[in-house]
This record gives structure tokens, sequence and C-alpha cells, in this order.
């Protein structure tokens, strides 16, 4: 397994003939802080030691500190050392002690600022009896390939999944995606957040005011001053004159259009006939003229003679 130049492995033996792994995260000028978390297998039940050292002049070795980016990993008390500190591991368990750790250490002259690094403790997987290895192992974070049925598949680690184990698990992404979002610039996020979610709480109550106020307005009687205007007349509202109240005002009406008189010879109704012949008696001769009979009023210019006695 590659491993990075930050990370050194060392083996001490003891008079128990045991092997004790010492895993040191190394700090110094030239090694950049990993993007991504080393792996590192570790068998059940080995004991080991994890330091983080730290050779650069810049950087504070008394703020060295190591966290657990899964709430179940427990580690003994942190041990202070030449130029860093130390964490024992007697007996390496796969739910207390699997997943990631980070170590972290703040520059001298900027207290605000530091710097990370991440490590990866995985249990080295076992393939299972009836499985049969793979001739090139393609899974990644300590996973192992192995033949299940005619078909390649990984078998991974603790805290990794996925078809070739490159997938960390849930709980430990969320975790690091929150540690990420709220680093540095987390209480600018923080104060943006807050601040969306308080103009669009004005905006939704600004909306339903409105709402309101058009519910109303659409309820009040047409004759109304809050009834709502028309389409046809909004180009008229900012329309508007002054008028003197005193002065009184008149409005100009239309003469009614007169009938022409009506001429003599055209007033030939019944009941102007039937008024003739009231009025002058005997004064009515008519006039044959073959079938067509004709009225004409005659007045008759000698004077009534008496009754006869």
């Amino acid at each position: 397994m590659s491993m990075s130049n930050s990370i050194r492995i060392r083996r001490s033996s003891r008079a128990d003939s045991k092997v004790n792994l010492i895993y040191e995260v190394l700090f110094d000028e030239k090694t950049p802080p990993d993007e991504a978390p080393e792996q590192l297998s570790v068998e059940i039940g080995q004991k080991l030691e994890l330091r983080c050292l730290t050779e650069d002049g810049s950087l504070d070795a008394d703020s060295m500190h190591f966290t657990t980016l899964n709430k179940e990993l427990q580690f003994e008390k942190e041990e202070k050392i030449d130029k860093g500190i130390s964490v024992p591991i007697e007996g390496f368990n796969l739910k207390k002690h699997a997943g990631i750790v980070e170590c972290s250490v703040k520059y001298k002259k900027e207290k605000n600022r530091s710097i990370t690094k991440r490590i990866n403790f995985a249990h080295q997987q076992v393939l299972p009896m009836h499985v049969i290895p793979c001739e090139v192992n393609i899974c990644h974070n300590g996973g192992v390939c192995g033949v299940e049925a005619k078909i390649e598949k990984c078998f991974c680690p603790h805290a990794f999944g996925g078809e070739r184990c490159a997938d960390p698990v849930v709980s430990d992404f969320i975790y690091r995606a929150a540690q990420v979002a709220l680093g540095g610039s987390g209480v600018f996020l923080f104060a943006l957040l807050a601040l969306s979610v308080a103009l669009g709480f004005l905006f939704l109550k600004e909306r339903r005011k409105r709402r309101e106020l058009l519910d109303y307005m659409d309820r009040s009687p047409p004759d109304s001053p809050l009834s709502p205007i028309q389409e046809e007349s909004q180009s008229d509202v900012f329309n508007f004159s002054i008028e003197n109240p005193y002065k009184e005002t008149c409005t100009p009406q239309k003469a009614p259009k007169r009938k022409p008189p009506v001429r003599s010879e055209e007033v030939t109704s019944d009941s102007w006939w039937r008024r003739s012949m009231k009025r002058l008696r005997g004064g009515f001769r008519p006039h044959q003229n073959g079938n067509r009979a004709e009225g004409k009023m005659m007045i008759d210019p000698s004077p009534p003679q008496p009754p006869l006695s």
C-alpha cells in the first residue's frame, strides 16, 4: 500500500515478542495537508500508537489535538510528547477505533488559522471461505476483491462501501461535509442562511396581505371606492381635473327638434274630418267621379235660411 510522505509507520518489538505499530502524522514545510484521508489497515486486537508530530517552526505543537469524524470512535487520553502528541491503543477494536481520525494544529502567529491531516483506520477485510481471491485487486480503501458465483465482488471495510469500496459511509460523509461547510466561512454561511430565511418570511407575509386585500376588493359592491378598477379604465386612473367648487356650472343641452308645420293639403286624417263635419253642418257635399268617392269641404256663401214653420 502506497503511503504519503506525511505518514510514517514504525515497528517496535518488546520482550513479549509482540510487534507494536506506530503511526506518525508529520507536519512539515514540504508536505501539504492531505486532501483525502490516508487508508491504514489494522488487524483486530493489534496494539498500536498514533502520533501527531510537527517539524515546522511556524506551527504550535501545544495546540495539536486529535478529533474523530465518527462519534463512536473511542481513544485513550492524549499524551504530550516531544514535538507533538501521542494516543496509545492497547487493542484495535473494529467498533471503537475504525473510522476517520483528524490531527489539527494551529499556527503560532495566526491563532485562527489551522492545518489538518486525516487518517482512516480500517480493518483488513478477510474473504469468506467459499470466495476465491481475484487475480487483480480492483478494490480501494482496504477492500479485498473476490470471485463469487463467477462475479468479481469487493468486500469493503467498516467505513466504506460501494462497488469498489470508494464511497464513505453516510455518517462519516455527513459529518465531514458539515465540518467543511462550517469551517472558516461558517459564520458567513450561517448569516447568509439566516438572512435568506428572513427575506423569504417577509416575502410570504407581504404576499398574503396583498392576496387578502384583493379578495376584500373583489367582495366590495361595484359602486364602492374599494371596488377593483376595470381594465378599460386603467389608463384614465391618473387623469383628473381641478374645478372651482364655487363656480356655477351649467351643462349645455341640445334644443329639441321641432317638427315642420303640417300643410293644409296633407291634413286628411279621419279625426280632422269628423271635427269638420261637426263644425260645419251642411257644408259637406260629396261628389262622385266614376267609381271613386271624393270628399271636399265647401262653404256655402249664402246665409242660412230660417226654418219653415
